[in-house]
């Protein structure tokens, strides 16, 4: 909803409460991996977006989303 509003701090924000709370959640990495997305395309925040990819890579290597986390990580280098 947040996103479809564009609430940019909002959308992120959510995203990454879902990662935190329910860290163990096979959707965690894809709401970390989006909050990204946003963080990058729509906050310009480049650091951010970067620590986001970071976090999908290292806490879920071994998730669906690790490929394109590790894309748009070499992206905002």
């Amino acid at each position: 909803t947040y996103v479809e509003e564009e609430q940019w701090d909002a959308a992120y924000a959510a995203f990454e409460a879902v990662a935190a709370r329910w860290s163990a959640s096979p959707r965690a990495p894809a709401a970390l991996l989006r909050a990204g997305i946003v963080v990058q395309e729509q906050a310009r925040n480049r650091p951010k977006a970067r620590a986001f990819y970071q976090r999908v890579i290292s806490e879920y290597a071994n998730s669906e989303e690790r490929p394109a986390a590790t894309r748009r990580l070499a992206q905002v280098r």
